[in-house]
């Protein structure tokens, strides 16, 4: 991720805010994969007790990019001890990838989204 870039090199802050969510089926549009508008397709078909809790952790996923992005900025902006900035970065890659995991599980079958006191404590770790 970009984000882990940002210790070593603060000016990766502006390729990070670069960054905007796409929904499944942007994602999927834009990319190279070759079965792309089968993809689009099928995921219009899927069972609501997989896509809700799916779209729910994706959500949260944003939101923590989306947050994580505009506090590091803060702390570069306001000269924050390097260290800081640093242990940060890391809550936040650990968080995202926590929610990659579950978007991957439900991908591959399973229902479990994320309890919410779960994920407010990946989103209070920032």
């Amino acid at each position: 991720m970009l984000l882990d870039m940002i210790p070593d090199m603060p000016d990766m802050i502006e390729e990070c805010k670069m960054w905007a969510p796409k929904s499944y089926q942007e994602h999927f549009a834009d990319s190279t994969f070759k079965d792309k508008l089968l993809a689009v397709e099928a995921y219009d078909r899927v069972p609501t007790k997989f896509r809700r809790p799916f779209e729910e952790t994706i959500n949260h996923l944003n939101t923590l990019i989306l947050g994580g992005v505009a506090k590091l900025e803060e702390e570069i902006v306001n000269g924050a001890d390097p260290a800081l900035t640093t242990e940060h970065v890391k809550a936040i890659s650990r968080a995202a990838q926590a929610l990659m995991d579950c978007a991957n599980a439900i991908i591959h079958g399973s229902n479990r989204a994320m309890a919410q006191v779960e994920i407010d404590g990946l989103l209070g770790g920032t």
